[in-house]
């Protein structure tokens, strides 16, 4: 039996290595680093607050997690880092809208655990110089 979720996220990234650089959030389904079918997305500018939902039509249980998508390296970056951040179980809703958010707060991008996305298909290797 199919069952509608909503879920809401909100917060604020920063970048002390770049203050003029952006970031694209989305709410995803799967946990995997790439960038597959995400259910909302939003880019958002280093230091600006965001908010994201998304509604689904989902069968099975519904684990769903934040991915940000950034630049925000030491180095100048040849490729990009995603940030994978799980979302609680109670900011989960069965109703038509999100009754509640889940503030992920500030959000440092440099110092968060940064999984290294794969080269693009024209690109040999990854690499930060």
């Amino acid at each position: 039996m199919f069952s509608r979720k909503v879920v809401g996220v909100a917060g604020t990234i920063n970048c002390k290595y770049s203050r003029i650089g952006m970031a694209f959030v989305t709410i995803s389904k799967s946990k995997r680093v790439s960038y597959s079918g995400p259910l909302a997305k939003i880019k958002v500018k280093f230091g600006n607050p965001f908010h994201l939902m998304a509604k689904t039509l989902i069968y099975n249980r519904f684990f769903p997690v934040i991915k940000i998508y950034h630049n925000c390296f030491h180095f100048k970056p040849i490729c990009q880092g995603v940030v994978i951040k799980h979302i609680p179980k109670n900011f989960i809703y069965k109703k038509f809208k999100a009754l509640d958010f889940f503030n992920v707060g500030k959000i440092n991008l440099d110092q968060e655990e940064t999984k290294v996305l794969p080269p693009p298909y024209n690109k040999k290797r990854c690499f930060l110089r």
